[in-house]
């Protein structure tokens, strides 16, 4: 639902400048007169700032500490804090054209320098400039070849780089470290026109517009230009702003006509992986299951637009809130939708096995046979025969510890609480017999990850603890030199002892598991490396890995601890090209 609120009139004030802050509801409103109003959006009230400047404010810009920076004709910089009281004011040459949160970098710490802006004068200079008072000094004039002609935009990205366009359609990065200022990393030309820029963090892209174009340019990626994800906007209607949504799926675009269009610009991130087979939601209403073994794909039509999925050894299942639907993904049978579940509460999490589905909805977990009934009734019709449906955990002694993550392995439907209860249930068994129960001293179970084959799993509770835990002897070895927050722990297909446990920054590391050596038992690790932002491993095979980029295309490449073995073997050395 979408609220309007309207702000109340400003005595026939033209509004010349909005700006939000970036972390607070707080709207900033320049005028012609040179004045300033802020709205506080959350308490409905508004502070007036008259005489912030002499002549009419062009652009304006806040940063993530609520400093606000504005530039007038007056030929001045003002930065305000969240009060709209002036803290420093500083002087530059010619008309300004656009202002942003400028993200320096500092030759000396290696990191961020304190709050400063950068702002195009005149359409031939960028000016960069500290915020704090205690800064003096004159802001740095960064000038660039005139056969670039004028510049329309520019905007920052990556580790302190400047990206700037003109209109022209050239377009220059340079760095901000003080030892390569001036210095061009790179240039080229996309466009014939270019009126606007924007930036997506979490795509690392950047989207470059002018005239009836909008490309796109992947900055992680030596600046290549992104092939078949370009836009052609209808006859009659020009590029004037661009923006990106705040995760990247939607872009954008103002035109010269007053139209506002918007485009998907990037798929949710829905994926999983069973065994060699990786599904990825491809399009809306389509999820593509790809045999990483035989390279084979299948296009599953899925009628929802999923936000989590989950795959078994042949079915898929896709959903949203309270709602599944089953389908087989042709492994056996024809690929289509065999059925269609509503929960009483929201699902938290969904597990397949060849038969059954493993659902946690409410802190509850209900086993129910994925087809059930439907032989009986017409294919994908709802289900409503629930007498095969089987919740854990069993009886009211559980009542009290309600479960907070599930897992499911070839024989076992397995368990964790909140009070660090872990129980394995038989799934031949058809009443769910429980085998094994052990109580976990950590605390609160937060992940399990079984051996899909295997005992095993790994484990990792509310300290933040991650362990490989053994029902055959109640074992609980530490992961050695882990760090951060466990996010997932992918088993290797083909060796069932080795594992790699990736943290909440993307590292990677690799165990193996070792039953019988000199010292006996041991749990090691081999290798440590860190895959790319947004990147995520899908297939272990041997120590061959299939990585999910961000984009959602598959790659391939060789663990570090498995290089050796590969570096000596044709096949091995022809899988790292690929």
């Amino acid at each position: 639902m979408t609220q309007c609120v309207r702000l109340c009139m400003l005595q026939a004030q033209e509004l010349t400048m909005l700006a939000w802050a970036s972390n607070s509801q707080l709207l900033a409103v320049g005028t012609v007169k040179g004045n300033l109003q802020l709205y506080h959006i959350r308490e409905k009230r508004r502070t007036p700032s008259v005489g912030k400047h002499t002549k009419r404010v062009c652009t304006g810009a806040w940063d993530r500490n609520n400093l606000l920076a504005m530039a007038a004709l007056d030929k001045t910089v003002t930065i305000s804090d969240q009060s709209g009281d002036t803290i420093k004011t500083l002087n530059f040459k010619g008309e300004p054209l656009q202002i942003c949160v400028a993200s320096c970098k500092d030759d000396r710490k290696g990191g961020a320098k304190d709050s400063s802006f950068s702002l195009i004068s005149s359409k031939k200079v960028l000016y960069i400039m500290q915020a704090s008072p205690a800064v003096a000094g004159n802001p740095l004039e960064l000038s660039f070849l005139e056969s670039y002609g004028p510049m329309a935009c520019h905007l920052w990205f990556g580790d302190g780089y400047i990206m700037v366009g003109f209109r022209s359609g050239q377009v220059v990065v340079v760095s901000s470290l003080s030892k390569e200022v001036g210095e061009e990393v790179h240039t080229h030309k996309p466009l014939d026109l270019l009126t606007d820029m924007a930036y997506c963090q979490g795509l690392q892209r950047v989207a470059i517009g002018g005239g009836s174009r909008v490309k796109l340019v992947d900055v992680g990626a030596e600046y290549g230009e992104v092939a078949g994800d370009g836009i052609e906007l209808p006859p009659g209607h020009s590029v004037e702003k661009l923006g990106w949504g705040q995760e990247g799926q939607v872009l954008s675009v103002g035109t010269s006509g007053g139209l506002l269009l918007t485009y998907l610009a990037a798929l949710p991130a829905v994926f999983t992986s069973h065994g060699t087979n990786v599904a990825n939601l491809t399009s809306i209403g389509e999820v593509t299951v790809h045999d990483t073994a035989t390279h084979s794909s299948k296009a599953v039509q899925v009628d929802c637009e999923p936000v989590l999925c989950s795959l078994g050894p042949a079915h898929l299942a896709v959903g949203m809130n309270n709602q599944i639907l089953y389908y087989s993904h042709g492994v056996e049978g024809p690929v289509g939708l065999v059925n269609r579940r509503s929960y009483l509460g929201g699902v938290q999490a969904v597990h397949l096995s060849a038969t059954h589905a493993v659902v946690l909805t409410d802190d509850r977990l209900l086993v129910h046979p994925i087809a059930a009934g439907s032989h009986n009734r017409q294919q994908g019709a709802d289900s409503d025969d629930l007498n095969t449906d089987l919740h854990l955990p069993k009886g009211r002694d559980h009542a009290h510890d309600p479960v907070t993550c599930a897992a499911l392995s070839k024989h076992f439907v397995i368990t964790g609480s909140t009070s660090g209860n872990l129980c394995y249930y038989m799934i031949q068994d058809k009443d769910l017999a429980i085998v094994n129960e052990y109580r976990h001293a950590g605390g609160s179970i937060t992940h399990l990850f079984p051996q899909p084959v295997g005992p095993r799993l790994v484990l990792a509770d509310s300290r933040m603890q991650t362990a490989l835990y053994s029902p055959i002897n109640d074992e609980l070895t530490l992961l050695p030199q882990f760090e951060g927050c466990l996010q997932q722990v992918l088993w290797d297909v083909e060796d069932i002892n080795l594992f790699i446990a990736t943290n909440n920054n993307n590292d990677m590391f690799v165990y193996l598991f070792t039953h019988h050596s000199v010292s006996g038992q041991k749990l090691e690790l081999l290798s440590r490396t860190t895959l790319g932002k947004g990147h995520a491993a899908v297939v272990s095979a041997a120590g061959r890995l299939t990585v999910r980029l961000n984009s959602g295309a598959l790659d391939n490449k060789v663990l570090e601890s498995h290089r050796p073995l590969y570096d000596q073997d044709s096949s091995g050395k022809h899988l790292q090209k690929e």
